[in-house]
């Protein structure tokens, strides 16, 4: 049996969409659970609709308390989660739960397509750019690749080319589950958790499986407030290293930390490039600089940071 979660908020025209790919997936032995996060736009009624479908309704607290909460009524042995917005393909579990078992991965993640609200094909083969990914050495297995331990946690402690509508896990590597301090980054933590505890192998598609919606409501997407997306990337950086800080090694704590740095030097830009938020700019640069891990490089970074805010040239 495959649990698939879907979490959902005030997207009453998206969420069924969402809902029928998942029912219309050619393995036979699925099971849906859809949380409703507190939504006021008629989402409940849509979903209404859905009788073999378990539907839980919520009070408003975000995505990752949301997918947690489907958790609790999963019963598969292995577990997927889709967003409200997004579409799998047919094939997406059954591909997906083949690569598992002929690969013995913990988990596996396919690549997706992109399309804009009026179903125009914006981009296809996202994961294709990723460098990072490319660059670690993977064995083939039919269209599938195959990650080794060291190459999945060498890339997953520093980026997370998964997201949450692309993979499929085995459900005896999930302890914890989703965390809910998360903004914008529950998928990457929950498969982090699965990586450091584990120690999984992984499986990745190159092949879109599923597709991606791009409608302005997804903040990782064309977000038009990149003062706000900073942000949640600080907050999220910055609780990754909170929860698993313990769990990695001196190159993987190096690393996040001169990318949570680099995200604090991007807010003072984008808040330097805004109207009115010139203070806030110099703050977040004053943050950025207190990082820095000498002397030398708190300099330099003072010296660039006020170069954006101010528009200094000198």
């Amino acid at each position: 049996m495959i649990s698939v979660v879907i979490p959902t908020y005030n997207r009453a025209s998206l969420v069924s969409d969402a809902i029928e790919s998942a029912l219309a997936q050619t393995h036979p032995l699925v099971e849906i659970v859809v949380v409703d996060d507190g939504s006021t736009d008629g989402t409940l009624a849509v979903l209404s609709r859905y009788p073999n479908v378990k539907i839980l309704h919520q009070r408003n607290q975000g995505q990752g308390a949301a997918r947690q909460a489907g958790l609790a009524l999963a019963t598969g042995s292995f577990l997927a989660t889709l967003d409200s917005d997004d579409i799998w393909l047919p094939d997406f579990l059954s591909d997906s739960l083949e690569a598992l078992r002929k690969s013995g991965a913990g988990f596996a993640f396919s690549n997706w397509s992109t399309i804009s609200p009026n179903g125009v094909e914006v981009s296809e083969g996202n994961l294709g750019a990723l460098g990072y990914l490319a660059a670690e050495s993977a064995e083939e297995s039919g269209s599938w690749r195959i990650l080794a331990s060291r190459a999945t946690r060498s890339i997953f402690t520093r980026h997370c080319p998964a997201p949450s509508s692309s993979f499929l896990v085995r459900r005896d590597l999930v302890t914890n589950g989703w965390m809910t301090g998360f903004r914008i980054s529950d998928d990457w933590a929950f498969l982090l958790e699965i990586i450091l505890d584990h120690g999984p192998s992984c499986a990745y598609q190159l092949e879109p499986l599923w597709t991606k919606r791009i409608d302005g409501t997804n903040i990782c997407d064309r977000h038009a407030d990149p003062v706000r997306l900073a942000e949640k990337e600080i907050h999220d950086l910055s609780l990754l290293l909170q929860q698993f800080g313990s769990k990695l090694d001196h190159s993987e704590l190096t690393y996040l930390r001169r990318r949570l740095n680099s995200s604090r030097h991007d807010l003072a830009h984008f808040q330097a490039l805004a109207p009115g938020s010139r203070r806030r700019a110099v703050k977040s640069a004053l943050a950025a600089c207190q990082e820095s891990m000498t002397v030398q490089n708190a300099a330099l970074l003072a010296k660039n940071l006020m170069r954006s805010v101010f528009g200094l040239r000198r």
